[in-house]
């Protein structure tokens, strides 16, 4: 039996051991529970309380000693649906304090530059993209061919990305090389609310320029992106950009 899922819960390490010599023994006093689990006695009344207090553990006392016994195991989903309540409250609690945030901060743009990897690291680079639109809004992209983002993971998240940027009506400018546009059209996953235009010029990379930002991607072989914040930086891109996008020509566009 795996035990160390119940880390997926947050319990410990410590409390993953006891709550397993629990089991294993019945109900027990703190000396054969502490040998059992391997636990100091300088933590085992500490590990106890927290797994009561999580509704996991009980006690009573026998003869005047305090004896220790798991409750039933059904109580762990009593502890995650009560976990997802104090989340949801949370939530709530945030969304209410990210405007107070954000009306703090200052306006000018803090220069910065970043890297992100993985799965994790491309979902954020690009939530900041979309964070920092409004409705109405656009960025552009300098695509590769697309057949390099192979991962099912990140086509998930391509396509929930592209969802969530439609919804929120941002619309999007794609110059692709002029060789590899058929090869992106069928590569990439289909969005609404862009256009995509062909030009003979080509990056080594993708590139993202947004609002104050240009985000540079590869997928393959490692998924990483490199994201500078700088709106002279973003300026300069961004012009260049649009005096290719005025040369480049059309090849579709999907509202």
């Amino acid at each position: 039996m795996d035990f160390s899922q119940l880390k997926n819960i947050g319990l410990t390490d410590g409390e993953i051991r006891v709550y397993q010599a629990l089991i294993q023994l019945g109900q027990t006093s703190t000396g054969k529970l502490m040998k059992k689990a391997n636990i100091s006695s300088s933590k085992i009344y500490l590990i106890l309380e927290k797994l009561m207090q999580k509704g996991l553990v009980s006690s009573i006392q026998i003869e005047g000693v305090h004896h220790f016994q798991c409750t039933n195991p059904n109580t762990i989903l009593d502890y995650i649906e009560s976990k997802k309540e104090e989340l949801e409250k949370t939530k709530t609690e945030m969304k209410q304090l990210i405007p107070e945030i954000l009306a703090i901060k200052k306006s000018e743009i803090e220069e910065t530059a970043q890297i992100y990897k993985g799965l994790k690291g491309i979902r954020a680079s690009y939530l900041n993209i979309l964070n920092e639109l409004k409705e109405g809004e656009e960025y552009c992209i300098f695509a590769m061919s697309g057949k390099d983002i192979i991962d099912s993971k990140l086509q998930v998240f391509f396509k929930n990305f592209h969802n969530k940027r439609i919804e929120n009506k941002i619309k999007l400018k794609i110059i692709v090389n002029s060789d590899s546009a058929n090869e992106y059209q069928k590569n990439n996953l289909p969005v609404g609310n862009y256009e995509l235009r062909k030009h003979p010029f080509s990056l080594p990379i993708s590139m993202a320029i947004s609002k104050h930002r240009i985000t540079s991607m590869f997928f393959n072989p490692e998924t990483i992106a490199y994201e500078i914040v700088s709106d002279i930086m973003t300026k300069n891109y961004q012009e260049h950009f649009d005096k290719l996008w005025k040369e480049a020509k059309f090849v579709t566009k999907k509202a």
